[in-house]
């Protein structure tokens, strides 16, 4: 049975509640600040006592999460029709006195749903992560097997194989190498896919300043200039905003054309999102493959010609919408692409250079 908190500074409609919900949930009342440590599955709370307990509220809520742990805010205030963001950090709902018994349960169930859809998604997003796990690990192993034997048999008859049989041996190597590299980044996926996102103060120019010098010697080799305009500071994950530009900028040179590659990376303010921008002179996309390109494992072009798993632009897609954002691209085939993606913006983040 469902557990319900009430938490009313108004006795009367204390007791009303008790009455009406007391036969389908299982009903008690806040007599101290032991009560919000007790489990239950929702708590109704009126204007006086949120005023009172406000802190205390949104740490329970806190405590709980990524599981929403629902409340209810009951008020005769008429004004108070919609959640303000203030409001959105204590209650999830607001209910105005009087209201019809009937449509009182009916919202008391739809949040108490929503409590148990998102019990079920944590519990499915912990299952799949360990199930990721395991099946890296105990896959990987006997791939590293196949790899060292396959090895060895090259070493110790490297002058007693004919061509074709030294083919097939490389061909086996490959074959191990790919899957090997398939079986991490899908675990990588399932890491930027599940678990709780931390997000911080982070500056994008710091980051990206790093992931140019994780990539200084593949920007040599392929003399790629790279111009940065600005990037903000922003409320983000940056470990996952250093996956995003490392991909975005390695796609880039990957897909060059026979010129230098020259990647431009820019950001602008457009009202509540910064919109971040990545633009190359490669090879560039047809527009029909606007959706399959952030599609897991769809490559658009031969493993011989260009090498990958085709799960890096899934994974931005996936960190990207997971911070509350959108990834799209423009592109011309021949001309280069503009990857760009948004991120919610933060009004006290002033911009930073690069």
């Amino acid at each position: 049975m469902k557990q319900i908190l009430l938490l009313l500074e108004n006795k009367a409609n204390a007791r009303l509640l008790q009455e009406l919900l007391q036969e389908h949930y299982q009903v008690y009342h806040y007599q101290d600040e032991a009560s919000l440590n007790l489990p239950f599955d929702l708590c109704v709370v009126d204007g006086l006592a949120l005023k009172q307990r406000q802190s205390q509220l949104q740490m329970r809520r806190q405590s709980e999460e990524p599981i929403l742990l629902p409340f209810l805010l009951l008020t005769s205030r008429p004004d108070v029709r919609m959640i303000t963001d203030d409001l959105r950090l204590s209650v999830d709902e607001v209910i105005i006195t009087p209201i019809e018994k009937m449509e009182l349960r009916l919202r008391i169930e739809v949040l108490l749903r929503a409590r148990r859809f998102s019990v079920e998604l944590a519990c499915s997003n912990q299952e799949l992560e360990e199930f990721a796990y395991i099946i890296s690990h105990d896959l990987q192993e006997p791939l590293r097997q196949i790899k060292i034997f396959t090895e060895l048999l090259v070493k110790r008859y490297r002058n007693h194989l004919d061509e074709q049989a030294d083919q097939l041996i490389n061909y086996i190597i490959e074959g191990v190498t790919r899957t090997q590299n398939l079986i991490s980044d899908l675990l990588t996926y399932s890491r930027v896919s599940g678990g709780e996102l931390t997000l911080e103060t982070t500056d994008l120019g710091a980051v990206l300043h790093q992931v140019l010098v994780d990539l200084s010697r593949l920007l040599e080799e392929n003399q790629a200039m790279i111009r940065v305009d600005y990037l903000p500071i922003l409320k983000a994950n940056s470990s996952q905003m250093r996956q995003v530009l490392q991909n975005l900028i390695t796609n880039a040179i990957k897909f060059r054309s026979p010129q230098p590659p020259l990647i431009q990376i820019e950001a602008i303010r457009n009202d509540q999102f910064w919109t971040i921008s990545v633009q190359d002179n490669g090879i560039g996309i047809e527009p029909q493959y606007a959706e399959q390109i952030f599609v897991i494992f769809q490559r658009l072009h031969h493993q011989r010609v260009y090498p990958g798993t085709g799960i890096g632009l899934a994974i931005c897609k996936k960190i990207v919408q997971r911070h509350g954002g959108r990834i799209w691209f423009e592109s011309e085939p021949g001309q280069g692409s503009v990857f760009s993606f948004s991120l919610p913006a933060s009004a006290e983040a002033p911009a930073s250079g690069v």
